[in-house]
């Protein structure tokens, strides 16, 4: 029997702004077809994720969204709101327009800008699978809100450092979280890719020693920890190399169809941490 496998999907299944390579696309479904189980665990929102879902003819499966915020099954229209950012999001707004700094706001089917003067700058970073257009934040439920993101290169300190000395008196239990190299988000605490994966093993029943998985990032370390199995691929963030995990060849080299195609070959495999 082929074990689950959660898979990260931006600079690990798919290169940003690229589409998903022929290569990775040929493995989930071989992987797929004989019976494997395939996960999404994103940080990208379900509406993101739709197209990709619908060409895998993965509708009828269940999949993790917004960092562990939501865990969703297309097929049925069912969404589990698992933790999410809320209505501290109108404090992150009110001081986002009073630094001047754009902030972009997530629901589970939605994008929004805080900047009043936001001419679209950045649309090119949400392309990637079917991203929505951001729109004006204007007249929306914050409880609805389930992470905030903003663009900070990895390499500026100081300006990461500024966000976090004005965002973190705001927050009640919430963090800073690094998505990628230019990526800093705002999450609920409880809300990680490892929790939503033990609530989707809850459910299904299934042991997540069992399970593999494969990131890049940060925020894939909670789910990483959580399964028997951890992977990354080598274009991983050095904190996750820093934790010895077995690393697969690059994103770009296609890490994800190297791995399924050694599962379905019953390939003697390093079991990772």
């Amino acid at each position: 029997m082929l074990p689950t496998v959660f898979i990260d999907i931006d600079n690990t299944l798919i290169v940003p702004h690229h589409k998903l390579s022929n290569r990775n696309l040929k493995a989930l479904q071989n992987y797929l077809a004989a019976g494997g189980e395939v996960v999404f665990a994103t940080g990208k929102i379900p509406v993101a994720l739709y197209n990709l879902i619908e060409r895998l003819e993965v509708k009828d499966r269940y999949h993790i969204g917004g960092n562990g915020a939501v865990l969703f099954n297309l097929a049925e229209n069912k969404r589990e709101l698992l933790a999410h950012v809320g209505n501290q999001a109108e404090k992150i707004l009110l001081k986002s327009r009073q630094l001047n700094i754009n902030g972009f706001f997530y629901t589970d089917e939605a994008l929004y800008y805080s900047d009043e003067n936001y001419q679209g700058e950045r649309n090119e970073s949400f392309t990637a699978l079917e991203e929505p257009i951001p729109q004006a934040i204007n007249d929306i439920d914050f409880n609805e809100i389930v992470k905030v993101l903003f663009f900070v290169d990895a390499t500026d300190i100081t300006f990461e450092n500024h966000l976090r000395f004005h965002y973190e008196p705001l927050f009640e239990n919430l963090n800073f979280v690094r998505t990628a190299d230019y990526l800093l988000e705002i999450h609920h605490k409880n809300q990680t890719k490892g929790l939503a994966a033990s609530r989707y093993a809850e459910i299904f029943e299934l042991d997540l020693k069992d399970a593999y998985a494969i990131g890049d990032s940060d925020n894939d370390l909670p789910l990483l920890q959580a399964v028997g199995h951890p992977y990354i691929v080598e274009n991983a963030s050095e904190t996750l190399k820093k934790h010895n995990f077995s690393i697969l060849p690059s994103c770009a080299d296609d890490g994800v169809a190297f791995l399924l195609n050694q599962l379905l070959t019953q390939s003697t495999l390093p079991k990772g941490k």
